[in-house]
C-alpha cells in the first residue's frame, strides 16, 4: 500500500470531501490532489512504520548519481509502468530519535512540494522509509499524449544528452530552457530549500529530442538533515557546480 500516493486514473468518491478546498477525492486519499494539503495530520510519523521494500514498488532502471548520503536512481512503477526518479537519503548513521526527526522533516518537504506545483521541477509522488532510508520518489512531468501502448517513455539527463553527440539546442531554446530552469531554483529558494549544485545530472528530459523541456529533479539533500548526519570530508561533496552555502 503506498503511503502518500493518489492515484490519478482514481476517480473521486462523492462522500469525501478535502477540508481545506472542498475539492472532491478518492476515499483513503492521504493528500488532497487539488490543493496538495495533508488530510490527516496524526500520520505524521506513520512513515518510520511503513517499512515496505522499495523494490517491490519501483524497479531500478540506473544509477544517476551519489553524494554523502545521498543517491539518485531513474526506476519504473511496477503497478503502473510510469518512469520515475527517486532521491534516496540514507540516515542509518542517526539515533532512533534523530531519524524521527529526520522523517518528520523530509515529510514536512514533501507536503511543500506537493502543495506548491513548482513549474519546471519534476513532481513528488510518493514518500517512504526502508531500512533507515528515506525515499521520495518524483513522477513522469511530461506529456506522454501519443505515446505507443505497452511502451514506458525514458528520463534522460542533460548528461546523458550531452554524451551522446546528438545535435544540441539552438541558441534560442538553450536560453528557454535556462530561464525555466532559473525560474524552478528562485521558488526552491524562496521556500528555503538549497539545492546545492544544479549539475547535468540533476536536469532530467523525457525521450531524445533535444526540443524536449527540461526540469529539475528532486536531488538535494536537505539542510536540515545534514545538520543532523555526521559531517563528511568536505572533498567528499565537492564538483564544480557546488554552491559555496553546501561546501
Amino acid at each position: 500500500m503506498t503511503m502518500t500516493q493518489i492515484p490519478i486514473e482514481q476517480q473521486p468518491s462523492a462522500d469525501f470531501h478535502c477540508p481545506h478546498c472542498n475539492a472532491s477525492l478518492p476515499a483513503g486519499a492521504m493528500f488532497c490532489g487539488s490543493c496538495g494539503e495533508r488530510l490527516d495530520q496524526k500520520k505524521l510519523s506513520a512513515l518510520l512504520q511503513e517499512n515496505i521494500d522499495i523494490k517491490t514498488l519501483y524497479r531500478i532502471i540506473s544509477f544517476v548519481r551519489r553524494r554523502s548520503y545521498l543517491s539518485l536512481y531513474f526506476a519504473v512503477e511496477n503497478q503502473r509502468q510510469r518512469p520515475v526518479a527517486i532521491r534516496d537519503i540514507d540516515i542509518s548513521r542517526l539515533t532512533d530519535e534523530a531519524r524521527l526527526q529526520a522523517s518528520e522533516l523530509i515529510q514536512r518537504e514533501f507536503d511543500l512540494l506537493r502543495r506548491e506545483h513548482i513549474p519546471h521541477l519534476m513532481p513528488v509522488l510518493d514518500l517512504r522509509h526502508y531500512q533507515n532510508h528515506l525515499y521520495v520518489i518524483a513522477g513522469q512531468p511530461f506529456s506522454i499524449a501519443g505515446r505507443e501502448k505497452g511502451t514506458t517513455r525514458q528520463l534522460h539527463t542533460l548528461h546523458d544528452l550531452l554524451q551522446s553527440g546528438g545535435e544540441l539546442p539552438s541558441e534560442p531554446i538553450a536560453l528557454r530552457w535556462i530561464d525555466n530552469l532559473c525560474t524552478a531554483v528562485d521558488r526552491l529558494h524562496k521556500l528555503n530549500i538549497v539545492i546545492g549544485d544544479l549539475d547535468p545530472q540533476t536536469i532530467v528530459f523525457s525521450g531524445d529530442s533535444s526540443d524536449m523541456q527540461p526540469m529539475v529533479m528532486v536531488s538535494w539533500l536537505p539542510l536540515s538533515i545534514s545538520d543532523l548526519l555526521p559531517r563528511p570530508s568536505i572533498l567528499a561533496n565537492i564538483t564544480p557546480f557546488s554552491a559555496p552555502e553546501v561546501s
